[in-house]
This record gives structure tokens, C-alpha cells and sequence, in this order.
């Protein structure tokens, strides 16, 4: 018992230094975020498929796995909506024609 509280409190200390180390790399969390992957799943039977995208910090070396596209997220951002609004306008647009 001794034992496990030193280890949980050792692991909580290390995590501390880690995010220290990072926001001291990329202040504000501020990554310079790189795709390196993307991973489908696909739920059978149900038709739906999912997206993760897989992204890693050229500074820091941080990664992340999301089914946001940081890419458009950053583009809805720059015209104020979110990222679901963004992409169900581009839908939108894509139905009518009227391209990007």
C-alpha cells in the first residue's frame, strides 16, 4: 500500500514536469501540429464510418488523436463557427454547387 501511494504520487510529479516542459516548448499550448496518420472506423451494421485524425507537434512532440481536421477546425475559427457548423456548410455548398 506504502508502495502504490509513492508510485501514484511519483507518476502525478512527473506529469507536472512534463506539462512544465511543454508549456515552456509551446507556450499556450500553441503546437505546430503535423498530420501523421488517420485511422478509419467503421461501425458494420449501423453505416457509419468515423475519422481520426493523428497529429504530432514539430516542437515539442506531443501527439493527439481527434476526428477533427485541425486544418478546416482552423479555417471554421478564422469565419467564426465551430467545426460541425463549418463542415455542414461546406456539405451544404457542395449539394448546390456553388463550390468553396
Amino acid at each position: 500500500m506504502v508502495w502504490d501511494k509513492k508510485l501514484k504520487a511519483e507518476i502525478v510529479k512527473l506529469n507536472c514536469r512534463v506539462q512544465e516542459l511543454e508549456e515552456r516548448i509551446c507556450p499556450c499550448s500553441q503546437h505546430d501540429w503535423e498530420l501523421i496518420g488517420r485511422r478509419y472506423d467503421v461501425a458494420y451494421g449501423v453505416g457509419d464510418a468515423e475519422i481520426i485524425y493523428r497529429y504530432k507537434c514539430k516542437r515539442c512532440g506531443k501527439t493527439t488523436s481527434t476526428m477533427e481536421n485541425l486544418e478546416v477546425a482552423a479555417e471554421a475559427r478564422a469565419h467564426g463557427m465551430t467545426y460541425g457548423q463549418w463542415v455542414a456548410e461546406m456539405h451544404e455548398r457542395g449539394k448546390r454547387g456553388d463550390g468553396m
